[in-house]
């Protein structure tokens, strides 16, 4: 079996988690914004699941 699809995918789960970190920072340095850790969080992977959707496409294009 080989290694490679395991490496890609801890390679994309390792930059979702920093695309949530991100987020997440963003959403903490704002005062006005509203809610608790849960909903933090949900919403930060959210963003970081449609950045990583984003880059997909962007990364398709250029192949193409």
């Amino acid at each position: 079996m080989s290694k490679l699809p395991q490496a890609l995918a801890r390679e994309q789960d390792e930059l979702r988690d920093t695309f949530a970190g991100l987020a997440l920072m963003g959403f903490l340095s704002n005062a006005n914004t509203q809610g608790g850790p849960k909903e933090f969080a949900q919403s930060a992977y959210t963003f970081a699941d449609a950045m990583l959707a984003e880059r997909a496409k962007r990364i398709t294009k250029k192949e193409e």
